[in-house]
């Protein structure tokens, strides 16, 4: 692929290249940071600084800066702290984010909810246990419990505990956006 890769380089020359870093692309970074092209990451998903392709110490050596994008873009300001000590971090918004944030605003009807995202596997049991103990200790509010994709079709059988119980709603389909569950 990198015979393909540099093929390509030399036919067309590019002076930047965007990607979105997923852990396969240091190579490709090396070889664009040797030929002084400009390497773009754009942030692709929520950080929260536990993800391995994105934690580096803060001390790099010269050689292994080069495997590392030059910049990341990010969804905003609040995003920057995740990226910025390895990459220089610019803000450029999520306009899907903006858009539904702003009728999220105007449309508050999920307010004093308390929303977990399931990680899947890994986190299961932990997440499951955090959202009993959120339902019976604030039983007034509605605890949103979102789903992956892959979760969905054994969804009833596999969280059943928490089907069970009045203040949690499973959101085990994409008929109502995400960000429609998230109150700015």
């Amino acid at each position: 692929i990198m015979n393909f890769t540099s093929l390509l380089f030399l036919i067309f020359k590019p002076k930047i290249v965007i990607f979105s870093q997923e852990g396969s692309y240091s190579r490709l970074i090396n070889f664009l940071s040797k030929k002084d092209i400009i390497s773009i990451d754009f942030q692709h998903g929520m950080q929260s600084g536990s993800i391995p392709i994105f934690r580096h110490n803060k001390i790099l050596s010269t050689e292994y800066k080069t495997y590392l994008p030059d910049y990341t873009f990010t969804f905003g300001n609040y995003w920057n702290k995740y990226y910025s000590y390895y990459s220089k971090a610019v803000s450029v918004g999520n306009p899907l984010y903006e858009k539904l944030s702003k009728s999220n605003i105007k449309n508050n009807s999920h307010k004093n909810g308390i929303l977990i995202v399931s990680e899947g596997v890994l986190s299961k049991s932990t997440l499951v246990n955090a959202a009993l103990y959120l339902s019976k200790n604030n039983p007034k509010n509605k605890i949103y419990y979102k789903l992956r994709p892959e979760e969905y079709s054994d969804a009833k059988e596999s969280y059943k505990i928490l089907y069970d119980k009045l203040n949690i709603k499973i959101i085990d389909n994409e008929n109502i956006h995400l960000y429609d569950y998230i109150c700015l």
